[in-house]
């Protein structure tokens, strides 16, 4: 603590903005940008003040105290012209309630449309082949995973029957001797497209079964 009894020390309780004032007479005056240190407004009460003064005068270097050291306070904006004024007019602007505008900023109509298909989504329209009832749940089972499997490959036209020869399609033999492309599997069992992409896939597993066909599905 030392150093601290080399320096002409004295706050201004009154005055926030007063900080190690120096004395009239200088024999010169120096400027170290390291000792430069930002004083945010909740430093400006004097017992902040005070103990800002004492970090900067610890960062004085030994060899500086040979001579007398004062510090000069210099505001970064107090004095400065309007500065005062337009800080006023800030806070009342603050206080005004907001404006209203019938043009929407881009995040608006993005929360809008999020809205519309978040709702869209957890009311799904009701058609005859959408089986789960809200987001979430799986299509309604008509049986075991086989069989769900079976008419997936079945919707989806890649059956056990279906080989690539030469980059072209080819279909394992019927029990009738035709090509048994999925087609060709639901015609001759007697069964109907509607029956493959409706609700009625228990009773088409049925058909496949009693006609000996799941094998190629």
């Amino acid at each position: 603590m030392w150093k601290r009894g080399l320096l002409d020390f004295n706050i201004e309780s009154c005055i926030p903005f007063s900080c190690l004032t120096p004395n009239t007479s200088l024999d010169r005056v120096s400027f170290s940008n390291q000792l430069l240190t930002s004083a945010p407004k909740h430093t400006q009460h004097p017992e902040m003040m005070r103990q800002l003064s004492l970090e900067l005068i610890n960062n004085i270097p030994t060899q500086a105290l040979k001579n007398r050291v004062c510090f000069q306070w210099i505001p970064s904006h107090v004095g400065v012209f309007g500065n005062e004024e337009a800080d006023v007019l800030a806070k009342e602007g603050s206080a005004l309630p907001s404006a209203t505008s019938s043009e929407l900023f881009t995040s608006e109509i993005y929360s809008i449309h999020k809205a519309k298909a978040n709702s869209a989504w957890k009311n799904p329209p009701t058609h005859d082949w959408y089986a789960g009832n809200r987001p979430g749940l799986s299509l309604l089972s008509v049986g075991t995973r086989s069989a769900e499997t079976s008419l997936a490959r079945l919707r989806s036209g890649h059956i056990k029957s279906l080989k690539f020869i030469d980059k072209e399609k080819n279909f394992s033999s019927c029990p009738c001797s035709c090509p048994a492309s999925p087609a060709h599997i639901i015609d001759c069992i007697g069964a109907s497209a509607r029956q493959l992409w409706s609700g009625e896939g228990k009773g088409l597993v049925e058909l496949l079964e009693r006609h000996g066909v799941m094998d190629l599905v």
